[in-house]
């Protein structure tokens, strides 16, 4: 394996030999790197202790944080950027299902690579020594295979988000999950729901924006999605080949058929406000019969550009899951009316009028509601006939049609 380490990752290993420290690069950096991506992170693992890795790095001169040190882990700053540099470690039980209760520093790189989640994170490497892969996690990164380190009800005993992650690495890099990983998550699929909600949804949303098909089906499949969204009924598989990488989008996909309770759901799901606002919006104008470009500038004034491109993207999709393309071409030409909207300022909100409240006060029309109705009612004729929207025709509006 050729691989072209930046310099600082260079430094580490070599500050780290100089003195008499074995150290390995480990997990998502070597998983990235043998599929042939450009790690985003590089972590370290070492038989080195936390205070020695310290007063190692402290005595070259560098910055060093301890960000995890009762886990050994600390942080070293080189060029602007930070490195963990973890012992190696024995965990000893979870017994909140996520952290370990106790844990014990090793000099053995295998016993800390056997605590490790699944093959494809549980392989080391440095330049001296090379491949640390006691697992074969490399088989399995070029069989495409999700397998857990060990046996799999150990590792989703230990942390049940782990079932939830190896579905999502499923999703995010198109492998498959091995049988027994499979039957483990059947099996422990309820403990999923002592989960919190926010490490849940950080793992659904990475699911949602990769291949979903892949992701959606092991999550029905596996039971899993029942207990995270239990009042999901029917979900249109072929929505999520069909639809764009959105999460809110997708999420929409996934509720269409609760829409009703959709709100609820995302609530208790912890959501932000945003994204609930804007996977409640699609839903609600998912099946409007938009028979005019009045009605569509009036959905366009009401939810904005931006959801409603993401509106007719959604039914662009589920038309074309359900093979109807003369619906999908026809919220294809919605979409393309939406941008002309917005690139010739044709006005669809009030906001938009040549005219607007303290004009109408001027004219003698007392502040309250009845300055509202006559804005709307210009707003209506506006959205029917856009040439009205001119100062003096508003005006011989209100007074033509005795609005005053």
């Amino acid at each position: 394996m050729k691989v072209g380490f930046p310099e600082s990752v260079k430094k580490i290993f070599s500050i780290m030999a100089e003195n008499g420290c074995e150290c390995f690069l480990v997990g998502g950096c070597i998983r990235d790197i043998i599929l042939g991506k450009h790690p985003k992170d590089w972590d370290f693992t070492t038989n080195a202790q936390p205070e020695q890795i310290i007063d190692v790095f402290t005595n070259k001169g560098y910055e060093v944080i301890p960000t995890g040190i009762k886990h050994g882990t600390v942080s070293v700053l080189i060029s602007d950027e930070l490195y963990e540099i973890t012992t190696y470690r024995i965990d000893g039980k979870y017994s909140d299902g996520r952290h370990p209760d106790i844990v014990k520093f090793t000099n053995s790189i295998t016993k800390d690579l056997q605590r490790r989640d699944f093959t494809i994170n549980s392989i080391a490497f440095n330049p001296q020594i090379g491949f640390v892969d006691p697992f074969g996690g490399r088989d399995d990164i070029n069989n495409k295979v999700i397998r857990t380190t060990g046996k799999a009800i150990d590792r989703f005993t230990e942390d049940a988000l782990r079932m939830l992650r190896a579905i999502r690495f499923a999703s995010v890099l198109n492998f498959s999950v091995e049988d027994e990983t499979i039957e483990g998550i059947k099996k422990l699929a309820p403990s999923i729901e002592k989960i919190s909600k926010e490490r849940i949804i950080s793992e659904f949303g990475k699911i949602l924006t990769n291949n979903s098909m892949v992701g959606i089906s092991l999550l029905l499949n596996t039971g899993l999605l029942k207990h995270i969204i239990p009042q999901v009924g029917n979900v249109e598989l072929n929505f999520f080949r069909t639809s764009p990488a959105d999460k809110d989008i997708r999420l929409a996909g996934m509720l269409y058929d609760a829409k009703d309770n959709a709100f609820n759901i995302l609530k208790s799901l912890k959501y932000d406000n945003e994204t609930i606002d804007s996977v409640t919006t699609i839903l609600k104008y998912a099946d409007y019969n938009i028979n005019s470009k009045t009605y569509l500038k009036k959905i366009i004034g009401k939810i904005g550009k931006d959801k409603a491109i993401k509106l007719f993207e959604f039914r662009i999709a589920m038309a074309e899951a359900k093979n109807n393309i003369a619906a999908a071409n026809e919220n294809r030409d919605h979409i393309e009316y939406i941008k002309e909207v917005f690139a010739k300022n044709i006005p669809v909100s009030i906001k938009q009028l040549n005219i607007n409240g303290d004009e109408l006060k001027k004219m003698g029309i007392p502040e309250g509601r009845k300055i509202g109705k006559i804005l709307n009612y210009l707003m209506e004729r506006v959205l029917e006939n856009e040439e009205l929207n001119n100062r003096e025709t508003l005006i011989q509006i209100i007074e033509k049609e005795q609005l005053i």
